[in-house]
């Protein structure tokens, strides 16, 4: 026999051992792993899509912030959410200011205020701020707010409301379905401020609160008021939703006794 064949003989042998190798790697646990994702791929990645879900949101809920104080406003105040040349934004002002008369009711060590600002110019706003700034008024971002606001005064976390004139005459109006609550049991004894027709709230000017840092920044024109209490709200259970009012009328009360 030549050299040529024996070197493909002994090829052929090396082969064959590589091939016994491979068989012999495949343990048991190894066969029954791949005979099983065979049958069940599916399920398998349909579960582990699930469980990824479930983790996802787990630390979500984890991380959520938890407010102590939620209150909203809605009129034609341009609240900035950003501040030039370093100062603070009159959107950081406005939640300094409410955290004077808040506490940390969850007791977590942590204060903290959500804010909601919806821009909502009355219409004679809008035609005034065209025709002096030259300016187009962002109407598709006032008609989203006005929905938000529509959503909110009915449902919702935000209890304590600040409102535009325009904006609480139209909530106010219809006495019988308003969302608003009479102001008169939060109101200091001896009061002077000046409540708002219909007597669903207070006009801010007419407080003290009203030359503080962050509440100066509203429109003379705006009223203070707080929303009745309701069992429909998307962010808490019927007793979170309970509590949140108190702590609301809570913080009302010291917000209209401010010296």
């Amino acid at each position: 026999m030549n050299d040529y064949n024996r070197n493909n003989e002994a090829s052929a042998s090396d082969n064959e051992k590589i091939e016994d190798a491979k068989i012999r790697v495949k343990s048991p646990a190894l066969l029954w792993l791949e005979n099983f994702f065979y049958h069940y791929k599916w399920h398998t990645l349909i579960a582990l899509v699930l469980l990824l879900s479930v983790v996802l949101c787990s630390v979500q809920l984890c991380t959520k912030t938890s407010y102590d104080t939620y209150i909203m406003y809605a009129g034609g105040t341009d609240i900035r959410m950003t501040a030039e040349d370093g100062d603070v934004s009159d959107w950081q002002k406005i939640v300094s200011a409410v955290k004077r008369y808040s506490s940390d009711f969850d007791e977590n060590g942590e204060h903290n205020i959500s804010f909601l600002n919806l821009y909502m110019p009355s219409e004679e706003e809008i035609r005034e701020i065209e025709a002096s700034d030259g300016k187009e008024v962002n109407l598709t971002l006032v008609s989203q707010n006005n929905e938000t606001l529509w959503q909110r005064m009915y449902y919702g976390a935000y209890q304590i409301c600040l409102l535009s004139e325009h904006l609480y005459e139209k909530w106010s109006e219809d006495t019988e379905n308003t969302p608003l609550a009479e102001i008169a049991p939060y109101l200091p004894e001896g009061s002077t401020l000046k409540i708002a027709e219909g007597g669903y709230g207070v006009y801010l000017s007419s407080s003290p609160l009203y030359e503080k840092a962050g509440f100066n920044i509203f429109a003379e024109d705006t009223v203070i008021c707080i929303r009745r209490m309701s069992l429909m709200s998307e962010a808490f259970g019927k007793d979170e939703n309970l509590e949140n009012f108190k702590r609301s009328e809570e913080v009302l009360r010291k917000m209209l006794s401010a010296k």
